[in-house]
């Protein structure tokens, strides 16, 4: 536990491994959870960094890409105070894609702002090999059963697109 300035004190995990890890992050969230003393209010939120040291760069871009198309999902299924949210920024609202320079720097682009739904802010810049997920908000801080599910989802979605081609463009639908 350290103190945080936007919400009070900040609870970092050390870094955890398989379902024992996550096991265990579990048992402390519903510590949490049953503790009267403590709150979570809606300066709370859960970051989840996923180490992606196994991952290329271009592995790593791709994923990036599949997020990005797929931030609009995942933000729906997020209560509104944590889509609208200068901690929790979409990336499809920013103008980090504005240019047609190409995709091949998904991960320092990602990486010039720590505050996006996904970002690679650490990972630019040299300290931690991790995607960090700032998605889930002030439920996932006493909710081991959603923290549970959201972990596994990130890590199969990790997974899952770094195996799979590069994304295409939108098409119009007209």
């Amino acid at each position: 536990m350290k103190p945080d300035s936007s919400c009070g004190i900040e609870i970092c995990s050390p870094v955890s491994k398989r379902w024992q890890g996550l096991k265990e992050i579990c048992r402390v969230i519903d510590l949490l959870r049953v503790t009267p003393d403590v709150s979570a209010d809606q300066r709370c939120s859960l970051h989840v960094h996923v180490e992606v040291s196994d991952l290329d760069l271009a592995q790593l871009n791709k994923v990036l890409m599949y997020w990005v198309k797929c931030e609009p999902v995942f933000l729906d299924s997020v209560p509104l105070n944590r889509k609208v949210n200068r901690y929790c920024q979409s990336i499809g609202e920013t103008d980090l894609f504005s240019t047609s320079s190409g995709f091949d720097d998904v991960c320092q682009r990602l990486g010039s702002n720590k505050y996006l739904t996904a970002n690679t802010y650490q990972y630019v810049k040299g300290r931690r090999q991790t995607v960090e997920f700032r998605t889930i908000g002030n439920e996932g801080c006493k909710n081991p059963y959603l923290v549970k599910n959201w972990v596994r989802l990130l890590v199969h979605f990790i997974e899952m697109a770094k195996e799979l081609p590069v994304p295409g463009r939108y098409r119009d639908w007209k």
